[in-house]
This record gives C-alpha cells, structure tokens and sequence, in this order.
C-alpha cells in the first residue's frame, strides 16, 4: 500500500529496509485486512468488533500490519482534529481486542506497527489515493510526522505520540 508515496529518500529506503525485513521474518499465513481503517471498523451492541469492506484482504503478511493501518489513521484524525488524547483511546480500545483475538505478538511488533502508521500518514496525503478530506494546508504537516515515525527507533506508543507531539508543537 505504500509503493509509489511521494515521500523523500531517507524515508523511501526505510521503508524499503522495513519491507524486506517483513518478507524475510514476519510474514505469516494468517487474514490481514489490509484496509482496517475506522471506517471499516464497528462495535456490536455485544461490545464486540466487526470489520467491513475485506476486497484487498491477504491470507499471508505481517499480523501487525492491519493495527499499524489503523493507527495511521487515528494519528491522521488526530492531526486534523488536534486531539491526540482521544484519537490514541480509540485505538487502544480497538487494539486490545484485536490483540485478544490474534493472539501473541512477537517482541518487536510495536517497532514495525509504529513504522506502518507513519507509512499510512504519508500514503493518505502522498500517495496513490490520497484522503480527500485532508486540507492542503495539512498535507506538509501529515508528511513530516508520517517521516518522523518510519524514520524513529519508537518502540512504544507514548514514544511515538510524544514524537509527534513535539514535532506539532515545534511547528505550533
């Protein structure tokens, strides 16, 4: 999904180093979404979590990849709407029950899943498709913090919120 981002060359050749590393130890057979976006994602009255719109579904790749495209997207929203607090409590609630229902994810998971979203902020504003309820003035911003995450060694999600924090309040 991020082949063809309008990005530069630091962030191309990480990437690059991320999709190599992928295919060489953590892609495994197991469903991934590959658009596991908020809008393809609802609750049941149960509590449980459902997902919609599976026609670029893959029976093989990273079981992470689905909570990093998901996490693009909240910071996305997030960086629209200034609310990083509540963006990063949607995505944790939506994450545990993913994780619950994966299963165990290997150690270095958060480093790849951190990668994934800064892909996805970059793809949404840069890419093949881009989101078309981003601002102009908005786009710039979204390439930076898309940058400053595939280009971090954040192992957390705190490491990466408190990154782009910084990186927003440097600009603010």
């Amino acid at each position: 999904r991020t082949k063809g981002i309008n990005t530069d060359e630091a962030t191309r050749r990480e990437l690059s180093k991320l999709f190599d590393d992928v295919l060489e130890k953590h892609t495994h057979p197991v469903l991934i979404h590959m658009d596991c976006c908020p809008k393809n994602i609802f609750q049941r009255r149960d509590g449980d979590i459902g997902f919609l719109d599976f026609e670029l579904a893959s029976g093989q790749g990273d079981p992470v990849y689905d909570l990093g495209f998901s996490l693009g997207h909240y910071f996305l929203f997030s960086a629209l709407t200034r609310n990083l607090r509540t963006a990063m409590g949607c995505f944790v609630s939506m994450s545990k029950g993913y994780e619950k229902e994966a299963g165990f994810l290997e150690s270095d998971s958060m480093r790849r899943l951190l990668k994934y979203a800064g892909a996805v902020l970059i793809y949404r504003v840069a890419g093949s498709s881009p989101a078309p309820y981003v601002p102009e003035d908005k786009v710039e911003e979204l390439k930076r913090n898309g940058s400053a995450l595939v280009l971090s060694d954040a192992k957390t999600l705190t490491e990466a919120t408190c990154l782009l924090s910084h990186e927003r309040g440097a600009r603010d």
